[in-house]
């Protein structure tokens, strides 16, 4: 019978299949070397690229009010500050998550039962490589960046990802 000699396809664990260890790529250091990478730019600051000012918004606000700013800061995260202090965080997709019937507005929906409270942070000194690592492993796109309690930016998954294309790019022409 044709086939009869290939393994029998393994399937992900049931329960949760991110915690199935084959969703990590493991050739990482052969396509991104380490000491290649470190060189280039992984040791800069994060601060070098991320958005110093983020968006922010209240948790008593609306869903609605915060996808409007969302649109109007060209965001997809907002930092979530009640008394100067980081809470949370909203994204894009939490908001998609949120809305569960067409033609909802998020007019009835408060950030704070929305959000996701206390996200992963990174402090302004950490390298983008430190940065790189939690957003792949943690699974998250918006990191912000805090230092002694006070936000101090946000950085994103996609401007780490050209920065780190970008100097392979650089690098493979000198």
């Amino acid at each position: 019978m044709p086939g009869a000699d290939r393994p029998e396809f393994e399937t992900l664990q049931e329960q949760d299949p991110w915690q199935d260890a084959d969703w990590l790529p493991s050739d990482t250091n052969i396509l991104f070397p380490e000491d290649v990478l470190s060189e280039l730019m992984l040791e800069q600051p994060v601060t070098t690229i991320a958005v110093s000012h983020p968006a922010t918004i209240g948790p008593g606000e609306s869903l609605q009010t915060a996808l409007f700013r969302m649109r109007q800061r060209h965001a997809r995260a907002l930092l979530v500050v009640e008394d100067d202090k980081l809470i949370g965080i909203l994204t894009d997709r939490d908001a998609v998550v949120a809305i569960q019937h067409p033609g909802d507005d998020g007019g009835d929906l408060v950030i704070h039962d929305v959000m996701t409270p206390d996200p992963i942070t990174i402090e302004p000194d950490d390298p983008l490589g430190k940065a790189a690592q939690l957003l792949s492993v943690d699974g998250v796109h918006h990191l912000p960046i805090v230092e002694d309690g006070a936000i101090r930016g946000l950085v994103a998954q996609g401007p780490i990802l050209h920065a780190i294309i970008a100097a392979l790019i650089e690098a493979d022409e000198s």
